[in-house]
């Protein structure tokens, strides 16, 4: 089952970038619905599945588990959701095919190091060689985005050792519980850096929040599935490691760059099928002359 709930998370964590492009949204405006999807489906995660068929419902578990405990769950929350915003805003600069590598790929170097575990050869070769992945596949060099895809790696890999024994053991907080308070920290994360990113954009001119606000209800959705892909792949991927009863470098390495050639592959359809449709574009535009 474990192996099961492996290969379910690296999909869908290597499918949410998709629904990203295919929102055709600012990457300031996406995340806002990503992180209330993620909050929502973690809640309701955790107070039906996550409270059926055990002694210890989700609250049980984080009163047992102590405030120390869900302190260090609620940083990595914090500290992994600026992470994965700034992957977010890489794509648009680099392309999901380049930025995704780069940033998981510093991410398991940091991690790696950090953890200092007797099998940290594995994740950190897995590391170096999704970087190389990333610089080949850079078709439009972008120093802004390499800048924020290596920002975006850094803080995801600081955020793994925080959570390294929170999780199992008889004061752990178990899955559900622990998922929760990462989206929990990770709305708390959004709320401040979406402020500064409305008005000091990356890439382009500024995003008035009236113009989230004035948005039709269609475009958040895909925000929204967005962040409910995530949260469930960050939840399969907790059953998963609770049920080799550790966080495993070996194991967070092999997910890791699953997720990866999955967004790869997924990134390199859709720019196939971009392509495809201008060319058809100009081919009709070239027989109307």
């Amino acid at each position: 089952m474990a192996v099961l709930l492996a290969v379910v998370s690296f999909v869908l964590l290597g499918l949410w970038p998709s629904v990203f492009g295919l929102s055709r949204r600012r990457f300031e405006l996406f995340y806002a619905d990503f992180t209330v999807g993620a909050l929502l489906c973690s809640a309701v995660a955790a107070y039906t599945f996550g409270s059926v068929g055990s002694d210890l419902g989700v609250s049980d578990r984080m009163l047992l588990a102590g405030m120390r405990q869900q302190g260090f769950v609620f940083a990595a929350g914090f500290v992994f959701n600026i992470g994965n915003l700034l992957l977010v805003a890489a794509i648009p600069l680099l392309g999901a095919r380049v930025a995704f590598p780069l940033s998981v790929g510093v991410g398991l170097a940091v991690f790696s190091v950090l953890v200092g575990h007797a099998w940290i050869v594995l994740p950190l070769a897995a590391g170096l060689a999704l970087i190389a992945v990333g610089f080949l596949l850079n078709r439009r060099p972008s120093r802004k985005g390499m800048i924020v895809a290596a920002a975006a790696g850094l803080c995801l890999g600081l955020a793994f050792p925080l959570v390294n024994g929170t999780m199992t053991g008889d004061i752990g907080l178990g899955p559900y519980a622990e998922t929760l308070l990462i989206c929990i920290g990770g709305t708390l994360s959004t709320l401040i850096a979406i402020v500064y990113f409305v008005n000091i954009a990356i890439d382009g001119k500024p995003v008035p929040l009236k113009t989230y606000i004035r948005s039709p209800w269609r475009p958040h959705l895909w925000g929204v599935a967005g962040g409910a892909m995530w949260t469930l792949g960050i939840l399969c991927a907790c059953l998963a490691i609770a049920g080799w009863n550790s966080l495993k470098p070996g194991l967070a390495a092999i997910m890791a760059v699953a997720a990866t050639l999955v967004a790869i592959g997924l990134a390199g359809r859709a720019t196939m099928k971009t392509h495809e449709s201008e060319s058809r574009a100009a081919a009709r535009a070239h027989s109307d002359h």
